[in-house]
């Protein structure tokens, strides 16, 4: 196993953005920078690279699933 997780920022309920990171509090705080959100939720941890960008895609693809095709508001596709 590694130590990269995948996480979602929430704000007012609702997923705001997905990312990965192998530092959460610091990824966190960054965050606080540029973007507006209530909290971090750990959606999986103790992931490889190669894990972890897998489930950082799937999660992507079922919210733009749920969502008309949109990525959440800070997420930019590359």
């Amino acid at each position: 196993m590694g130590n990269l997780c995948v996480y979602y920022l929430i704000y007012r309920g609702e997923i705001v953005y997905i990312g990965m990171t192998q530092d959460p509090g610091g990824r966190e705080q960054r965050h606080k920078d540029d973007k507006e959100f209530d909290y971090m939720h750990i959606v999986f941890s103790n992931l490889s690279e190669h894990e972890a960008l897998r489930l950082e895609q799937i999660e992507l693809t079922a919210y733009r699933l749920k969502n008309g095709g949109h990525d959440p508001i800070y997420n930019k596709r590359l």
